[in-house]
């Protein structure tokens, strides 16, 4: 039984974002591909309102299909972790090709001109290398990432960590 509840919740859920108090009839859906200044190509795809407001429920799903999958979904997450852009959440889209997997950034319909200046804003160089998370204080060498994951506030790497508690 609670599963044809959670079901209704959904649906309910869905028909409030594909209509709104400024537009209460269904939301064309649009997709569409933006070639931005930088060269970077920006995946759009939203049930629009016909006038949408500051106030419209539309929600736009954005990816990035001019870089690699790796640099794309790095910028995307820096996008989502800007506060002016107000995303709604990131989401996953499963691709057929081996690790060609992509996030999706999901904001509203009155954000997106900011998305798409934020987009064209950035420099694709300063996301092709990997991140590198701070140095060790002993070694110096790059803390790993799965330590940081585990010890979010470590100062040194497994194997120094492992020799100071050693002795």
């Amino acid at each position: 039984m609670a599963s044809v509840r959670e079901e209704n919740e959904r649906m309910a859920r869905e028909a409030a974002r594909n209509c709104c108090k400024q537009c209460p009839h269904p939301k064309p859906e649009r997709d569409e591909v933006v070639d931005l200044l930088n060269g970077v190509r920006l995946s759009v795809y939203v049930a629009h309102c016909q006038r949408p407001g500051p106030d419209c429920t539309a929600l736009v799903y954005s990816h990035l299909l001019s870089e690699p999958p790796a640099v794309a979904n790095r910028m995307v997450e820096h996008l989502a972790a800007v506060p002016e852009l107000a995303a709604a959440g990131v989401s996953w889209l499963a691709c057929l090709a081996p690790d060609a997997d992509r996030l999706i950034l999901t904001y509203r319909v009155p954000a997106s001109e900011r998305v798409a200046a934020a987009v064209g804003a950035m420099r694709v160089e300063e996301f092709e290398q990997e991140p590198v998370g701070p140095s060790c204080l002993r070694c110096g060498q790059p803390i790993p990432l799965h330590r940081l994951a585990n010890v979010p506030q470590a100062v040194r790497c497994w194997e120094c960590q492992t020799a100071i508690e050693r002795v």
